[in-house]
């Protein structure tokens, strides 16, 4: 009977043994290349076979970091239609995984890096929307399933660096999106509107009960003779009794 047991004891001791050199094995793995490059392969190909009817693709060159602490995303791209809607050079996300577990998405710190943003009036059939419609989903019925989105947001600090934004209104211009010129506007139109050198810093709440938001800081020049040099604000809006406030209001422009 001692020997048995002793054998028992032999048996489960290897089990845990095994499992603690697992453990150990898993934790250095997601912390590797090897499975940053895994991971960021399978997410590309799951996303692009579910826009593949539609001719839409995502695409990224790499994925550094440490999945448990943070991310960085280099030379992604968004194309719709094999046109580009959006560039940048790289995304760099740190964040707290253990907010999970209380039902929050906590963002410490989000970079978005020299980030070019086309956007672009299509024709879809007889309906003529904005490039970016096209890449949601439009059911004939509305799902009143409880699936809508309930998860707490805290953005600690955001970031964008070096953007640019781009407005396309004529729907009969075949010119592919890098190919059109922008000339300098005597007036503002958000039709042919070229906006660069984007800075952009905010931190942001989003719970159910609600919503802060302080930018911190938003500049901007355009084609034309409207220019921001600084806009800041802080909003708060309280979903309870729908009040907002706003405050710490300044704007400069040229």
């Amino acid at each position: 009977m001692t020997k048995l047991f002793k054998r028992l004891l032999g048996i489960l001791a290897g089990i845990i043994v095994s499992l603690l050199i697992v453990i150990v094995l898993s934790y250095f793995f997601i912390q590797s290349d090897a499975f940053n490059k895994w991971a960021l392969e399978l997410t590309l190909e799951e996303i692009n076979s579910s826009w593949q009817e539609k001719d839409n693709r995502i695409t990224a060159d790499s994925l550094t970091g440490n999945v448990l602490t943070g991310l960085t995303l280099h030379n992604g791209a968004i194309l719709t239609k094999g046109d580009s809607l959006l560039r940048f050079n790289h995304i760099d996300i740190k964040y707290d995984i253990w907010g999970l577990l209380d039902h929050e998405i906590r963002l410490d710190h989000v970079k978005l890096n020299s980030p070019e943003l086309n956007l672009a009036k299509v024709k879809n059939g007889e309906d003529i929307g904005w490039n970016f419609m096209d890449l949601f989903s439009s059911s004939e019925e509305e799902d009143t399933s409880a699936s809508a989105f309930d998860w707490d947001i805290k953005v600690e600090n955001l970031k964008v660096e070096n953007g640019s934004m781009k407005f396309f209104g004529n729907v009969n211009d075949t010119l592919p999106l890098w190919k059109r010129v922008f000339a300098k506007l005597d007036s503002l139109d958000i039709d042919r509107l070229y906006v660069k050198d984007l800075e952009m810093e905010l931190s942001a709440d989003y719970y159910k009960d609600k919503k802060n938001l302080s930018l911190k800081n938003l500049s901007f020049n355009t084609n034309s003779d409207f220019n921001v040099k600084k806009l800041k604000l802080d909003a708060f809006i309280n979903m309870k009794d729908s009040v907002t406030d706003l405050a710490g209001f300044e704007l400069i422009t040229n």
